[in-house]
């Protein structure tokens, strides 16, 4: 694993964004979308396979206990940690509720106001108050403009250091 795996990395994500942005989903798409749970994959399981040779404490298929462990070995800050670990919980339940709305396998929030209502109250948000697909909307883009902006300093020439070890 070397700096041309890294770019390889990025350039695979920037086939998804060139996807996202054809079908009109790059802000919208709570797995592909900028910020989106594949972010967070990316990041974590690009430092197992850079560093788990040496640190088998970071080895594991559940990206939760890998984000504990990449925070432990400080591959990752305590404050990316908890970032990236709310924004995952979030946009998973995002995802687990667009589908329940919907009754099939998606990942893009609604452009239809009723539909995202419909979702932003099976995320909780109270349905008293007026805006609670607006509310909904705001905390998705604070969640994944905070995990673009890992991801994009991570997969930077700059945050690439990140990555280099003897093993990569």
């Amino acid at each position: 694993f070397d700096i041309k795996a890294l770019e390889e990395v990025r350039v695979i994500k920037r086939k998804i964004d060139q996807q996202m942005v054809i079908r009109q989903q790059r802000s919208r798409n709570v797995k592909l979308g900028a910020g989106g749970i594949r972010e967070i994959e990316l990041i974590v399981q690009t430092l197992q396979v850079c560093h788990g040779a040496g640190t088998p404490q970071i080895r594991g298929r559940s990206t939760m206990k890998a984000l504990g462990a990449l925070r432990d070995q400080s591959l990752i800050s305590a404050e990316e940690c908890e970032t990236l670990t709310q924004a995952y919980i979030f946009l998973r339940d995002v995802e687990n509720k667009l589908q329940m709305v919907n009754d099939a396998q998606t990942h893009s929030l609604p452009i239809d106001g009723r539909e995202l209502a419909a979702c932003a109250r099976r995320l909780g948000y109270s349905d008293n108050e007026p805006g609670a697909a607006e509310r909904l909307l705001r905390d998705y883009q604070r969640h994944t403009g905070q995990v673009n902006r890992i991801f994009e300093e991570s997969f930077s020439p700059t945050g690439r250091s990140r990555f280099a070890q003897p093993t990569c």
